[in-house]
């Protein structure tokens, strides 16, 4: 009989098809002007990708048990997706390997609930938010890559269980494989969706776009969120944004 599927591999080639990217916006203050200046090339982004991963923790907490849960999940999930191609180290092998889900539960447990799903995403985000605030510290070091592999891995499994928490309502299937098969296949739409809305918006969804509310992730969610998915947004937002 063939096994359950248990890992998932984000292609290295992505969003390589792709010719538009998140650029930050220039800096209007001139303090924040000279302390982009004395920090090293590429921190700025990162330094954005940390607190766009605090907000995304954030809209998931103040979220958690409202409908509009399910639109912040989604945008987080394919966000996170793209935001752990992009924090990949550059070159080495062909595919990330992520650990799917379990929605078959452990040791005889019932299997998770949507609502368990949602929680160890926001584990996965206060993981990756640790590693992160290391990455932007690192930034020039040779531990870079090593933070960098930590980063994405919680990023691309915080959106596996944010983009398989639905599946929660369909179990138990007849087996486990198919039911890690579902996974997979959510999984696979995931990383489709990813894709097709890079071309809807102009540039990939990303956590480091959550910063900027001028951003085209900020902009599809203004216009396209329920109202309280946008309210927590915004105010994720005050809380962690940065300096313009």
């Amino acid at each position: 009989m063939p096994r359950p599927f248990k890992h998932f591999d984000l292609p290295a080639q992505h969003l390589s098809i792709i010719d538009e990217h998140h650029v930050p916006r220039k800096a209007r203050d001139d303090a924040e002007i000279a302390r982009r200046h004395a920090r090293p090339a590429g921190a700025l982004i990162l330094e954005q990708q940390l607190h766009g991963i605090q907000i995304a923790a954030d809209v998931l907490r103040q979220l958690e048990g409202h409908p509009d849960v399910n639109f912040a999940s989604r945008i987080i999930a394919v966000a996170g997706l793209n935001s752990a191609h992009y924090t990949y180290p550059k070159g080495g092998v062909m595919r990330r390997r992520l650990q799917l889900p379990n929605l078959i539960g452990e040791d005889g447990e019932e299997p998770p609930t949507a609502a368990e799903h949602r929680g160890a995403a926001r584990q996965s985000l206060r993981e990756a938010t640790v590693s992160a605030e290391g990455l932007v510290v690192a930034i020039g070091d040779r531990s870079i890559r090593r933070e960098r592999m930590s980063v994405a891995r919680h990023l691309g499994e915080t959106s596996l269980h944010l983009a398989c928490a639905d599946l929660a309502d369909y179990m138990p299937l007849d087996s486990e494989r198919a039911i890690t098969v579902m996974a997979r296949d959510y999984s696979m739409g995931l990383l489709d969706e990813a894709r097709g809305m890079a071309y809807e918006l102009g540039t990939p969804p990303s956590l480091a776009q959550l910063t900027d509310p001028h951003s085209d992730t900020s902009v599809y969610i203004s216009r396209h969120a329920p109202n309280d998915a946008l309210r927590a947004f915004d105010a994720a937002r005050t809380t962690y944004g940065m300096a313009a």
